[in-house]
This record gives structure tokens, sequence and C-alpha cells, in this order.
């Protein structure tokens, strides 16, 4: 942060490290940011040596769709405040095996 006569200067990186960009969205541990990204609601791009950078653009983006969300402007609000990030509660069945609900099943 800068200061000049009249008028006062923010200067705000351009990308954050993963523990930054967590300490900037106020999470304790850099778990959360990671599943944020693996889940797509925050963008992140890859850096040499298996490291990652959070554009500063993204963590805006990301802040303003759960202030969306909680005003109710974005269709499936809840689930990305309860943060189950959209997936069903329970999973189908797999291929080849029986649902244990209704029909009938040999014994």
């Amino acid at each position: 942060m800068r200061w000049s006569p009249g008028r006062l200067v923010i200067t705000i990186p351009r990308a954050f490290s993963v523990e930054e960009a967590a300490r900037e969205l106020g999470y304790k541990d850099r778990s959360s940011v990671y599943d944020l990204i693996r889940t797509g609601d925050l963008r992140a791009y890859p850096l040499g040596g298996g490291s990652l950078r959070v554009p500063a653009d993204a963590i805006i983006e990301y802040l303003q769709s759960v202030v969306d969300a909680v005003d109710g402007d974005v269709p499936g609000a809840a689930s990305k405040l309860s943060g189950d990030r959209g997936r069903p509660a329970t999973r189908p069945p797999r291929r080849g095996t029986r649902s244990m609900r209704g029909g009938s099943h040999a014994a």
C-alpha cells in the first residue's frame, strides 16, 4: 500500500499461492482451497514443480459467487453454501450390482 498526496494506492498481487489464497479467503488450511480448485469453483494454474497459483481475479469471482448465492441470485445456492458442491447425496449403484430398493430379487 502506498500513499501519495490526495490518493491512496493499494497494490494487489496478480496471483496468490494456495496458502496465500487460503489466508485471503479466511480458511485455516490449504485443503479447503484445494477442494475449491478440484471442484472447479476456484480457478488456478500450475507452475513448475507441482505448485499452483490462484489469480487474484479468481478469488474475487469466487467471493462474488458466494455473495450471489447468499442473495439467491444463483441456481443451486443451497448446495454451494452447504459445501456439498452439487454432488448427489447418495451414489447410484454400480453396474452389475443389485439394488436393494424395491423390485423382486432372487434369494
